[in-house]
């Protein structure tokens, strides 16, 4: 009888510290393929015991213990990697239990985590493991989102019984799900606002009350990606709570009004915003009232005007985050790695976005969404913001977060850019290296049903 290649798994424990293991898992990793395995050196020694075709004296000197494995990212194992690759983490317990991940600021931070790797009825345990890098992705094409984790192991790995008490299997998963998630790319998206679409009178009044905060907040802000100076001239002013139907259309006459002086005033925006006008004309009442809010604020992941102008694009199709602190495993006096040397790495994130104009294209060429003619191509690299925004499930929330506050756009792919004879859409990665202050280089925020890590 042959062995069952396809009845694998990993489970997982993190360690207290270096040398302190658990002695049952945690959590339960679905596998796609390969798994965590040692990788022997073996050394040779040429001898003169006077033999032509004699065998050398050789032995295993080194083993590489631990892989690379494809794992499905379900929400509670998953923050336990995306732990191990940043090396950070603040839990606050709560319904949902709240989990924001960020880049480590000492190499001592990095977390030990004990594995065991189950195949065929057989068990093997990695201890002292340590992730040393990684690839998350999720996207349309492949919806299932994957953790890659490049994991080594500091001691030897052993033959086992099966643990006392296995870790049990998820049911849910972190997966594509464009009714939940939300994608922007540079601008002020904290100040996003895109609520589930009024359709009624009361549901305008909240609407209007949560609008006039948000937007007022964005208009405060005096620098950064998108801010060249605070808005103090346009400011909303409408009594909240809305009273009446009379009121809300005042309110969206107002919001009207004042969101398209805020889109001319030059000295506030490093760009002039000249592509996300609200056409909608004043309501008149309930029913225009709402589609005057749908044309202003759109709905999750097809962003409105306002939405669209802090930074919402549609049409994002993956997203991917590496990892990578070019780190060596270096042996000391066992046969296993002692320490792992990690140097300045890089945090790289990226989406395939679908483009449907040529703005970030011009940026990426010219420095300039909107270029005057003459423009010269630019040398100078441009920087971007993004945030991503996964949901597996709203009561209690179970999602995944990915804030970028700040990165290196990466121009090469928009050079590229050309037309096609088959009329192909244009999809592209858009995206480059975390570039923001140490430490807050990237957010990882992940709610789900574990206390922490």
């Amino acid at each position: 009888m042959s062995i069952a290649s396809n009845r694998y798994n990993l489970q997982l424990a993190v360690q207290p510290a270096r040398g302190i293991y658990p002695t049952t898992p945690t959590f339960f990793y679905e596998c796609k393929g390969v798994g965590l395995q040692p990788k022997p050196t073996i050394s040779r020694l040429e001898i003169t015991d006077g033999r032509l075709w004699s065998p050398s004296l050789k032995k295993v000197t080194y083993l590489e213990t631990g892989g690379q494995p494809d794992l499905i990212g379900q929400p509670n194992g998953l923050g336990a990697f995306i732990y191990g690759m940043l090396g950070a983490c603040v839990s606050t317990p709560g319904t949902p239990d709240n989990h924001v991940f960020t880049p480590a600021p000492d190499l001592s931070d990095f977390p030990y985590f004990t594995i065991w790797n189950f195949f065929d009825d057989h068990w093997h345990l990695f201890r002292d493991c340590q992730v040393i890098g990684g690839e998350f992705t999720v996207g349309v094409d492949n919806p299932w989102s994957l953790i890659r984790p490049i994991i080594v192991g500091m001691a030897p790995m052993e033959y086992v019984d099966e643990p006392a008490t296995e870790a049990t299997e998820e049911e849910e998963w972190i997966h594509w799900l464009d009714g939940g998630g939300g994608h922007f790319l540079g601008g002020d998206y904290q100040h996003a606002y895109m609520p589930a679409l009024p359709q009624a009178l009361d549901d305008v009044k909240t609407v209007l009350a949560a609008f006039k905060t948000t937007y007022n907040l964005h208009l405060a802000v005096a620098t950064g990606l998108h801010h060249k100076a605070a808005d103090a001239t346009n400011g909303l002013v409408y009594a909240t709570p809305v009273a009446d139907e009379a009121a809300a259309i005042a309110a969206c006459t107002e919001i009207r009004t004042k969101y398209l002086d805020h889109l001319d005033q030059a000295g506030v925006h490093y760009f002039d915003d000249v592509v996300n006008p609200i056409s909608h004309a004043d309501p008149t009442d309930t029913t225009t009232c709402i589609t005057f809010l749908q044309e202003l604020l759109g709905a999750v992941n097809t962003p409105g005007c306002y939405n669209r102008h802090v930074g919402g694009k549609a049409g994002a199709r993956s997203l991917t985050m590496a990892v990578d602190l070019r780190a060596q495993p270096i042996q000391g006096e066992a046969v296993v790695p002692y320490v792992i040397k990690r140097k300045r790495g890089s945090i790289n994130v990226a989406v395939d976005l679908m483009l449907e104009d040529f703005e970030l294209i011009n940026l990426a060429l010219f420095g300039d969404p909107n270029p005057a003619f003459g423009t010269q191509m630019t040398t100078k690299i441009q920087r971007l913001s993004m945030y991503n925004r996964f949901v597996a499930q709203m009561t209690p929330e179970i999602s995944l977060a990915f804030d970028v506050p700040q990165f290196d756009f990466d121009p090469e792919p928009m050079y590229g850019v050309t037309a096609s004879p088959a009329g192909d859409e244009v999809i592209v990665p858009v995206g480059g290296e975390c570039s923001g202050a140490a430490g807050s280089e990237i957010t990882v925020t992940l709610k789900n049903s574990v206390a922490g890590y």
